[in-house]
């Protein structure tokens, strides 16, 4: 498997953020949306080991601020320890943090030592308290949350989700008349996996919650902050990857495909990264249905055979999916898809034998290909005699035309297939994981022949 290249162009990027943020407080979402409005590709992934490798150095100071707050840092220059002392303020309503260099805080500081014989971390040391915008909402909030507590006798089983896949599911094997439970689509905003970071409220959501599902790969770095100080401590927590075990592949490079750009150093050992688009296989879908099926009876008992009843008839339904696949590819002209896109679906073009070639790999953060990767995928439309290219659902169609006129089949079609990466809370309850993947069977019987 073909290693990515060594460069060091995004690492210049992020120290030059670094600079411009000097004494600011940023969070590592911050940070992608800076480099997202100025159309530089870097992954989230890559954003957050960055950013530890700089705490580790002692060039940035990470705080967490509470439970609720995702891990923010502070740049104050190369040597920060050698820096002014500071203290944080805190809003606990908005979660709002305030840097403060006050004398009279110091003079406390200062007195708790000579008096007291107590030496305070200035970069360790939040006041906590209510910000004026926000004492008028507390109040309002409160009446609420007592409303609310009085109205309900007995609490909802909550169940959040990630992403789409586990939430239909989980749907599925709940059914249909469930007012025991509490669904929820955690990115349901229509952000893509892979860019996505939670908010403070979404972290106060999972850490309630009495069982949480989520992918387990590189783009969910964020869980195990978010996990750290949860408040059901006796919440199941489900990660795909690991529930499917050795049946995880490595992310691999085929082919004439472009290498993602990693900021790494030229001594340190490259990490192994592994495909997280688990839930494109209708196999893996059955095994983590029934590690989903597992522990809803496990949480809620009563309903126990019910849990199982929905789980048989769904893995039925999986099972007719999974031999139509079969027949479909069986029956085709053809046994290789070309992707003008990255690839997300490697899961899938293996359970069927399929091949494939691609501009990137699934997880990739880049949008522009080299003129070298364009022609290769164009030659290879030549060689293969296809009539089609994919894409998956999100982006423009920009790559997959340009390898197309680069190639002799200047009528061929683009078509697209869904990765179900970031279906949005409202498309979730007009649509199902079955009915997206039948759809993407109609389309890979269209470009097979």
């Amino acid at each position: 498997m073909q290693k990515s290249a060594y460069k060091t162009k995004q690492q210049d990027f992020l120290i030059s953020y670094l600079h411009e943020m000097k004494g600011k407080h940023f969070t590592a979402e911050d940070v992608r949306t800076h480099f997202e409005t100025k159309q530089i590709s870097i992954g989230i992934a890559t954003i957050y080991r960055q950013l530890e490798k700089l705490v580790a150095e002692g060039t940035l100071q990470k705080y967490f601020i509470d439970e609720h707050s995702a891990a923010c840092f502070e740049y104050s220059g190369e040597n920060c320890k050698a820096e002014v002392p500071h203290f944080h303020l805190k809003c606990e309503q908005c979660g709002n943090l305030f840097h403060v260099e006050c004398d009279e805080i110091q003079e406390l500081s200062e007195h708790l030592q000579k008096e007291h014989g107590f030496a305070i971390n200035p970069f360790r040391t939040v006041l906590y308290g209510i910000c004026n915008a926000c004492k008028a909402l507390l109040l309002a909030l409160v009446l609420i949350f007592v409303t609310n507590a009085c109205g309900y006798a007995k609490s909802k089983i909550k169940v959040i989700s990630t992403i789409f896949p586990m939430y239909d599911w989980t749907r599925e094997i709940i059914g249909n008349q469930n007012d025991n439970i509490d669904l929820t689509l955690l990115v349901g905003n229509g952000v893509d996996l892979h860019s996505y970071q939670p908010s403070i409220q979404d972290i106060a959501k999972i850490s309630t919650a009495d069982l949480f599902i989520y992918v387990g790969g590189e783009s969910d770095v964020w869980v195990k902050d978010a996990l750290k100080n949860k408040k059901n401590k006796n919440m199941i927590v489900l990660n795909l990857m690991e529930i499917l075990g050795d049946s995880v592949k490595e992310e691999e490079i085929v082919e004439g495909m472009e290498a993602e750009e990693e900021c790494e150093d030229e001594d340190e050992e490259e990490e192994i990264e592994y495909d997280e688009h688990v839930w494109l296989s209708l196999k893996n879908a059955k095994v983590i249905c029934k590690a989903i099926s597992a522990a809803l009876c496990q949480k809620d008992s009563e309903n126990a055979v019910k849990y199982k009843t929905n789980l048989s008839t769904y893995i039925a339904n999986l099972d007719d999916l999974d031999a139509a696949y079969s027949t479909a590819v069986k029956s085709s002209s053809k046994n290789t898809l070309i992707f003008g896109d990255r690839f997300p679906f490697r899961y899938l073009v293996d359970d069927y034998g399929l091949k494939y070639y691609a501009a990137f790999v699934g997880c990739s953060a880049e949008t522009e290909a080299s003129f070298k990767t364009v022609i290769f995928l164009a030659k290879k439309m030549d060689e293969l005699d296809s009539n089609y290219i994919f894409k998956i659902e999100s982006g423009d169609s920009k790559l997959a035309k340009t390898i197309i006129q680069n190639s002799s089949k200047k009528n061929a079609q683009v078509l697209i297939l869904d990765s179900m990466q970031s279906v949005t809370a409202k498309q979730a309850q007009s649509t199902s994981y079955l009915k997206i993947m039948n759809e993407n069977l109609n389309v890979l019987k269209q470009g097979l022949k």
